[in-house]
């Protein structure tokens, strides 16, 4: 008989691993089948890791947004060098910005198809069905 192993994934967890913060995380989604472990993840989990994508889309506009207010106030002082240095920094630092958000969506989009080919999602609906979970709610079971 072989022992398997059960692993609840949460959204922090996609999260991390989107943002290179996990690098052994690709290990464990690419080696579970092999390794006996199954993961699992609440499929409301993909709702909250999109909308925190949203919001980190929002945070990278908000900072191109100062970025270039900051490059139309350096670029008209056009005698000082240090404020030409800086121009080309900020506008460095903009397409980088830029290439940062891109490279997170593809990342985003790419890890999110293997999650949900590599892990078995639990519907929200499995969570009012256990006599335990309405318990803690107080409802009758």
């Amino acid at each position: 008989m072989i022992l398997g192993f059960l692993i609840y994934l949460e959204t922090n967890w996609v999260i991390g691993a989107v943002m290179g913060q996990d690098p052994r995380a690709d290990d464990l989604l690419l080696n579970a089948t092999e390794s006996h472990i199954q993961l699992v993840l609440p499929a409301v989990c993909l709702m909250e890791i999109i909308s925190a994508f949203d919001w980190k889309r929002i945070e990278r506009n908000q900072l191109k947004g100062e970025i270039e207010a900051q490059l139309r106030q350096v670029t008209r002082s056009t005698d000082i060098t240090d404020a030409q240095l800086l121009a080309g920094e900020l506008t460095r630092a903009k397409l980088t910005n830029d290439r940062l958000l891109n490279e997170l969506f593809k990342r985003l989009d790419n890890y999110l198809m293997r999650v949900v080919n590599r892990v078995e999602l639990i519907p929200v609906s499995a969570f009012w069905r256990t006599p335990q979970s309405r318990r803690q709610l107080g409802k009758p079971f």
